[in-house]
This record gives C-alpha cells, structure tokens and sequence, in this order.
C-alpha cells in the first residue's frame, strides 16, 4: 500500500498495526475529537473507518460543529542553519521573503507542480522529435532494418505516419 491514510469524504485516518496484538487501528487525523477503529484486515479497517467517518459526520452536522479542526495557517520548521543560510541568500536575490520562498517550494510539493512542468517539457521534447522523425522519415527508405531486440526504448517511437528506429544514424520505418 503506497499510501499510508486512509481518505474518504474529505477526511483522513491513520493505518498503523499492533503487532503485539495482532490487529490493525487508526484513527480519524486533523479533527479536535479522538475517533479510533480497528480491525484485522485493511479491507475490514478502511470500512471501519469509512464508518467512523459517516457517524462522525453526521454528529457534527446534528450538533452544529465544523468536522475539521481549523489550521491557522503558520508552522514552525526546523532546517538547520545551512539552508537557513540558502534560502534566505536566493530568496534575497529573487527579491522575495524566505516565506513566500518556502510557501512557493510547498505549494510546488504539494501540487507536484515541478515533477508535472518535467513530464510536460518531456512530452513536448519527445512530439518535436517524432515530428521530425516522421517528416525525414518520410522521404527516407532503407535497404536493412535493424532487429527489434537491439533497440532500446529511446531508439524505437512511433511516428505520425509509423513507427522508426534509428540505427547508425538512419531512421528505419516498420
């Protein structure tokens, strides 16, 4: 299991195991109150705690309370001198406080805004580079294609008018 929350209708709950005992708990994160569950299974633990969370929810709305504690908004963070020193430097030099500087760098995190800005350049490195492929392609036969098992991934894209290889620097059609 890669996650290690449960997340249901706008809520979170823990997943942990007592080994000692032989049983799966958690319990109901980020609200005033103690909501805790407990079962042998994860299967049988998510339900539980979907449970929890419906008559959670429903007391709430019966007593007139939000479900949710309130975040204020501020936190401390403890990153040691060193790249205390870093950032305030290259906040500096970009003309910003070191806090919209560590507001920008967890936005980022949480919106995975740099690894999604990655795969985009990618994507768009890779359809330029077929385009070209296609058009040289194209225009362009060969007399010996090369073994499919050779080639690795980057050697072998698909076209807009097929799919190519390159091998010694000439584009194969298949």
């Amino acid at each position: 299991m890669k996650e290690r929350v449960f997340k249901y209708k706008g809520q979170l709950g823990s997943v942990e195991p007592d080994l000692s005992r032989g049983y799966l708990y958690g319990k109901l994160l980020y609200i005033d109150d103690l909501i805790a569950y407990e079962a042998q299974t994860i299967p049988e633990l998510e339900k539980e705690f979907q449970a929890a969370v419906d008559e959670y929810l429903e007391d709430c709305a019966d007593l007139g309370v939000e479900p949710n504690k309130p975040f204020k908004g501020t936190f401390n963070v403890r990153i040691g001198p060193e790249l205390h020193r870093k950032v305030a430097f290259k906040a500096a030099s970009e003309s910003i406080s070191i806090n919209d500087a560590v507001t920008k760098a967890i936005d980022d995190y949480v919106n995975d805004s740099q690894q999604q800005k990655f795969i985009d350049d990618m994507g768009d490195q890779i359809r330029r580079h077929v385009y070209q492929a296609s058009l040289y392609a194209s225009s362009v036969r060969t007399v010996s294609e090369p073994k499919a098992s050779q080639l690795s991934w980057s050697e072998t894209f698909q076209g807009l008018r097929g799919t190519y290889s390159i091998n010694q620097g000439r584009i194969h059609e298949h």
